[in-house]
């Protein structure tokens, strides 16, 4: 009879099986045991024999012991109310004996991370000492899976993380490098294509005001536009950028767009170069008027009109061209204008000028 183990007292033999070779844990009387058997060869039977328990030999395999994954039945860790089936996961080592108490463990090319009692741990977890939350949160990903998440993936938030989300149980994209981290409170290249993460890792998509710390890269605050009433104004200290649909979920815009805010269809202008590529326009470009991205047009309808732009007067049509060098060109309302070269309003009046 062959020993192994931290203990003389486990004891183990090879047999063969129709499935080929297999380990046996027996007693000191040469009985086969199974279940839950203790470091010290002892046979656990309370409802928490899985916790103590080091080995396990299931009667449904014969009475092999266990290697590899095993999915067990058992009692609910205390304040357990995520899981969903009856048990956890658990990984036996070639040895038998269970894995716990491991921050990391690799296992066929993926991480995973075992409480003290061997539960394979899953859903998010908050690593502790961490300042960040994109080095702090971690996530195990579903039940039936557990490792280490990396690359993309789409979960519920953890309170922790964002709990309005997680209240609201709203799944968001997530984005995390090969440690786990999460990419968090930037605008990030990943496979060609640019996507914002809000400072807790959330994927922007949509229409966003953006607030950027000093060094103009790290995003403090990520507000959506949903409404007109959201548009930033000329003096906010905001840039706004376009997480669209194309060519991927939340990919960063460049160039032109027009977007739906609030039924009303809007244009947009977004840069495609330099170091803040991807933020809306925000100056006079190409012959209009440009806030935080949105071209300036004049009201449907009012064929012109009077829009301040710093500190000056502008001609604007209702498809947002600067009206350069006119002279009593009439709106809606027959108001008469002219204008200098750059557009800006020179005369305004019922009447024409002479």
């Amino acid at each position: 009879m062959k020993k192994s183990g931290s203990s003389d007292s486990v004891r183990t033999t090879t047999l063969p099986t129709a499935a080929g070779n297999a380990k046996f844990i027996f007693d000191e009387e040469g009985h086969m045991m199974s279940g839950w058997i203790d470091e010290n060869g002892e046979m656990l039977t309370d409802d928490d024999a899985w916790q103590e328990g080091l080995y396990y030999c299931g009667l449904e395999d014969g009475g092999r012991m266990a290697t590899g994954w095993k999915y067990l039945e058992a009692e609910p860790e205390e304040d357990d109310d995520d899981r969903e089936g009856d048990g956890y996961y658990f990984y036996f080592n070639p040895n038998g004996k269970k894995v716990k108490d491991t921050e990391s463990k690799k296992i066929n090319g993926r991480k995973y991370r075992f409480n003290e009692h061997g539960v394979a741990e899953f859903d998010w977890y908050a690593k502790p000492g961490t300042e960040t939350a994109s080095s702090s949160n971690l996530y195990y990903s579903a039940e039936d899976q557990c490792w280490l998440s990396t690359g993309w993936f789409k979960t519920v938030p953890s309170e922790d993380v964002d709990p309005e989300a997680h209240n609201d149980d709203e799944p968001y994209w997530f984005y995390a490098d090969s440690n786990g981290e999460l990419a968090a409170g930037e605008i990030k290249t990943i496979k060609g294509q640019k996507y914002g993460f809000d400072p807790v890792g959330k994927m922007l998509h949509g229409l966003y005001k953006i607030t950027f710390d000093e060094d103009g890269r790290t995003i403090l605050e990520a507000e959506e536009i949903e409404s007109e009433s959201d548009l930033p104004d000329e003096d906010e200290d905001v840039s706004v950028y376009y997480f669209g649909d194309s060519p991927k979920e939340g990919a960063m815009k460049t160039g032109t767009a027009t977007l739906d805010i609030d039924g009303e269809k809007h244009y947009y202008k977004f840069k495609s170069s330099g170091s803040d590529k991807g933020a809306g326009v925000d100056k006079i470009d190409d012959g209009s008027i440009y806030i935080k991205g949105k071209r300036v047009e004049a009201e449907e309808g009012s064929k012109y009109e009077d829009i301040e732009y710093k500190g000056e007067h502008y001609l604007i049509s209702t498809s947002g061209k600067i009206m350069k060098s006119k002279k009593n060109i009439k709106d809606s309302d027959d108001t008469y204008y002219c204008t200098d070269s750059k557009g800006i309003i020179t005369y305004k009046g019922s009447e024409k000028k002479d």
